[in-house]
């Protein structure tokens, strides 16, 4: 059983300990690593593009929003984002940031999904790395009811971290549940929903501790520490991928028996 009490624990910790200014960032699980979190968000913005185009007139809401960094992307581009979120430390750093930036189009929400009530009908629901911390008996409700809350000709993506043969479990302070694929995709199907697409969120790139550390140097630029790790793997690969140039941690993805992989899902209503 996933224990609520721990998970919201935790995301706390992980809010409190989040460095000034750089909250939005606080629920990826990055501290130290203020370039890839950059990467990885600009990676999977532009990948969520791919799978779904807001306009003025759309209507977000995405479970899980952390400190915030969805919704302060979906701002300009969209007419109403909502963002609700277990943590109250973690709302609290988001909704501190959106009266900051003075968006009266933005609202964060301390909530479970099965706890929230709100009349609008979105065109797009977004899990954002939730469903993983909760049981299955709770992911099949939070899919029902975001079912329930969808407008017409409206979809859910998901981003999830899945194994790719087998589900792992862990209890302790960060209680969690890596399923499947195939896991949610059948969840969503019996709440009526297809799988349209599915990949790989963002693609890892190497060398990415070299140019986290490049870019902590004052007036290294963000652009300057991704060109600077461009060339690295362009020469890794000229070199033909040797393995002294692989970190432990590189090696040790390569030979997992059981990889770990973070994708994205659309899901459409079945016709």
């Amino acid at each position: 059983m996933i224990d609520n009490e721990k998970n919201v624990s935790f995301w706390d910790k992980v809010a409190e300990r989040s460095r000034p200014g750089n909250g939005p960032l606080a629920g990826m699980l990055m501290e130290g690593s203020e370039f890839e979190a950059l990467y990885r968000c600009r990676a999977e913005q532009s990948h969520l593009l791919r799978m779904f185009r807001p306009t003025k007139e759309t209507k977000v809401l995405e479970i899980g929003s952390g400190g915030g960094r969805w919704g302060f992307w979906f701002a300009d581009k969209v007419k109403t984002y909502v963002g609700i979120d277990l943590s109250p430390k973690m709302t609290e750093i988001a909704e501190a940031e959106r009266i900051r930036r003075g968006l009266s189009s933005v609202r964060f929400e301390c909530a479970h999904l099965l706890d929230f009530h709100d009349d609008t009908k979105y065109d797009l629901i977004y899990f954002s790395g939730v469903l993983q911390y909760m049981d299955d008996t709770v992911v099949q409700k939070c899919i029902e009811k975001a079912a329930s809350m969808l407008s017409d000709q409206s979809i859910i993506v998901s981003r999830d971290t899945v194994q790719t043969k087998e589900r792992v479990q862990k209890q302790g302070e960060y209680p969690v549940i890596y399923r499947k694929a195939m896991e949610y995709i059948a969840f969503f199907s019996a709440a009526g929903f297809n799988l349209e697409y599915s990949e790989i969120s963002y693609p890892h790139k190497r060398f990415t501790g070299i140019a986290s550390r490049l870019y902590k140097f004052p007036g290294v630029s963000y652009r300057l520490a991704y060109v600077v790790r461009d060339i690295l793997c362009q020469i890794d690969n000229a070199l033909g991928n040797p393995e002294f140039l692989k970190t432990s941690h590189h090696r040790a993805m390569a030979s997992a028996d059981n990889p770990q992989e973070h994708r994205f899902f659309k899901y459409v209503r079945k016709s």
